[in-house]
């Protein structure tokens, strides 16, 4: 399965997954286990949440394991893909392991399920999952915040410190304090003072 088939695993993908399987999409911290999912699945599964699709169709989905070894229980290890294209995918056979147990499709003993709704996942799970894409995201840049998530103010020692620290002429310093009264930033009751080499008042 190609990068244009796959797509990531979304809070919705995990509350779709537990409403239609009535089962979690659990191992997501491991590193055997499978962090993302068919593309066409999710949309089938969007349709089926919407009533446009009465069923998937498998009842039961891959049931996932840690491999023992890499000679008679890995997946991808034992399925040859090898030499086959788009019109003859079909005819690639996929094992069935202790370690990657193949879906069943729908029976009498694996009804379709009815959808009622989405809120089946807790808040903690969402955090749990934010938290993770965090992790896993290398651009991210923590910010501290205060409990109130309201912005902290510069008061007139923190600001002069600050165009201490960058060295800014009297003009450049004069802008900030400008641009940060504007933006909220500066205590509007605050003279902003341009301490430098000069040590003059605005």
């Amino acid at each position: 399965m190609t990068s244009k088939q796959t797509t990531a695993i979304t809070g919705f993908v995990k509350k779709a997954y537990l409403e239609y399987f009535g089962m979690r999409l659990g191992d997501q911290d491991k590193t055997w286990a499978p962090h993302t999912v068919c593309r066409s699945c999710v949309e089938n599964l969007r349709q089926w949440t919407k009533g446009i699709r009465k069923s998937l169709s498998f009842g039961i989905p891959m049931i996932w394991r840690e491999p023992q070894n890499h000679i008679s229980d890995c997946y991808f290890c034992m399925a040859n893909i090898s030499g086959f294209n788009a019109k003859t995918k079909s005819l690639i056979k996929y094992p069935n392991l202790h370690s990657a147990i193949r879906p069943v499709p729908h029976s009498i003993d694996v009804p379709v399920p009815k959808f009622t709704n989405l809120d089946v996942i807790s808040e903690i799970d969402d955090c749990e999952t934010r938290d993770s894409l965090i992790r896993e995201d290398k651009d991210f840049i923590p910010c501290v915040l205060s409990r109130s998530n309201s912005p902290q103010l510069f008061n007139q020692s923190e600001l002069n410190d600050l165009v201490r620290d960058l060295d800014l002429p009297k003009e450049s310093a004069e802008l900030l304090g400008s641009r940060l009264k504007k933006q909220t930033c500066f205590s509007q009751k605050q003279n902003f003072t341009h301490i430098g080499t000069e040590r003059s008042n605005f």
